[in-house]
């Protein structure tokens, strides 16, 4: 009988410290989008976290997003009535928003068995110098560089590190979501008591969506390692969204590194391949390249064959595939033999020798110009252009600064009809070059397909690694419950 009145007091204990968890909610972002324009990329993300905090009775949101976007800071100003605050996302936002939830923690205001998410979606700069996570854009200037976000204020996310610990030593779930460019490099915030979701890996762009399709999955009773694999499985982009479970991180170990540069793909402006391709066009890296992609594709064939099912006929078995990953292995197979004939055209062209500098001195100026310069420039041409106006030239001043540029001209052009006598193959350099980005441009929309077939191997590995987990393991994510 005393047993039984000390499991009900226990159940009632427990009962009451449910009903009276609080969750917490710290919203940041939108921030490096072009001043001119009146919205933003982030709105649909915006306008999803808006219905969830909504429709979520009792939490306790902070709101600090963008600035300078008349209908983005419309939506935010309407959405988000019940915030405790509601500012833009400046660097003295952030921070003052840190020593608010430090001095919750510390004071006790939040307590063990509450819960609390930072959602962060802003653009996302590489990771650099000593930083263990990556910056993101601040609401202070426009980025011109997806890659550094040069132009924008930024922030860095090591900052959260404090955050994470002093939630973790009072028994408060926390939640990272990050759903910005690079945003891969938070990952290593996780622990135990932390989950980390983000859009896409440490060196690749993220796509909208992933964090458009997160944002409105998120409904109460729902827990994020679920919501991340159901997001996950409708994103069709070429990024690798990753969480920090235990399978997310044997996968992630698993696949990252091999997949990487089949989801790449070349752009005009914020081009991570060529760069890429580059950097890897040493016999030796090509060759590590080429181990890489077999592995990967035997990876492939492994969880085929663990997703293979066979069934006896009289005197015949079928054998069915419930993953098949066909498309998949054609995909890459395609890509990688465009890659390596690109990066053999690239070795013959040595396109490097383009960036080689030639000096020019006249009386009044020194000038540089490179061999690119040099083979795209009609010097001839400009020269005659020079010479016509300087007949009808009366300033001594303006017919000193036509002399010394028709002077320098000659002395380029000279150089030029040197370079292509000694090297004539530099003759169609440029048109060499612009075929290989063409070759390298075409990679993209196999890049995209690669990206929506990953889906179904990253499944099938999360699916196969979790039935090696031990069911106690820690999983934050799975215990961080809407």
């Amino acid at each position: 009988m005393k047993t039984s009145k000390n499991l009900i007091i226990f159940v009632i204990m427990c009962l009451g410290l449910q009903a009276h968890a609080t969750d917490y909610l710290m919203f940041i972002g939108a921030g490096g989008e072009p001043a001119k324009q009146s919205t933003t990329l982030f709105d649909p993300m915006i306008k999803n976290m808006a219905t969830y905090v909504n429709q979520s009775p009792g939490l306790k949101v902070n709101v600090a997003l963008n600035g300078g976007h008349a209908k983005t800071e419309e939506i935010i100003k309407n959405s988000f009535g019940a915030a405790e605050s509601k500012t833009n996302f400046q660097e003295s936002d952030y921070k003052r928003l840190i020593e608010n939830y430090k001095k919750k923690l510390e004071n006790n205001e939040m307590v063990s068995g509450d819960q609390f998410m930072i959602y962060i979606d802003s653009h996302g700069a590489e990771k650099y110098g000593n930083l263990k996570t990556h910056a993101i854009a601040t609401s202070e200037g426009s980025l011109t560089n997806l890659n550094t976000l040069a132009g924008a204020s930024v922030v860095n996310l090591d900052q959260l590190e404090e955050l994470k610990k002093l939630a973790k030593a009072k028994g408060v779930k926390m939640a990272i979501i990050d759903g910005s460019c690079h945003s891969g490099n938070t990952q290593s915030l996780a622990d135990e008591n932390t989950c980390v979701i983000s859009s896409t890996g440490p060196n690749h762009y993220a796509y909208s969506p992933f964090s458009e399709n997160f944002s409105a999955s998120m409904v109460k009773g729902k827990n994020l390692e679920e919501i991340f694999l159901e997001t996950r499985g409708k994103d069709t982009t070429a990024a690798l969204p990753m969480i920090s479970t235990q399978s997310g991180q044997e996968v992630t170990d698993l696949l990252y590194k091999k997949i990487t540069p089949f989801l790449y793909h070349f752009d005009n402006d914020h081009d991570k391949l060529t760069p890429y391709l580059k950097n890897h066009e040493s016999d030796e890296s090509q060759c590590l390249a080429e181990e890489s992609y077999s592995s990967l594709v035997e990876t492939i064939k492994k969880i085929e064959e663990l997703n293979t099912v066979s069934k006896k006929f009289l005197w015949w078995t079928r054998k069915k595939m419930t993953v098949n990953l066909t498309n998949l292995k054609a995909l890459l197979a395609s890509y990688e033999n465009s890659m390596v004939q690109v990066q053999r055209q690239m070795k013959e062209l040595g396109p490097d020798r383009l960036n080689q500098k030639e000096i020019f001195r006249t009386p009044s100026q020194t000038v540089q110009y490179s061999w690119r310069d040099l083979l795209t420039t009609d010097y001839k041409t400009i020269v005659a252009g020079l010479q016509e106006r300087l007949k009808s030239a009366t300033d001594s001043w303006d017919i000193g600064q036509m002399k010394d540029l028709i002077s320098t001209y000659d002395q380029a052009n000279l150089k030029k009809e040197e370079l292509i006598k000694a090297q004539p193959d530099l003759a169609n350099i440029i048109e060499k070059e612009s075929a290989i980005k063409k070759s390298i441009a075409s990679n993209y929309f196999t890049a995209a397909a690669i990206g929506k077939e990953e889906r179904k191997l990253y499944a099938a590995l999360y699916k196969s690694s979790q039935k090696d987990q031990l069911l106690d393991a820690p999983n934050p994510c799975r215990n961080f419950k809407l």
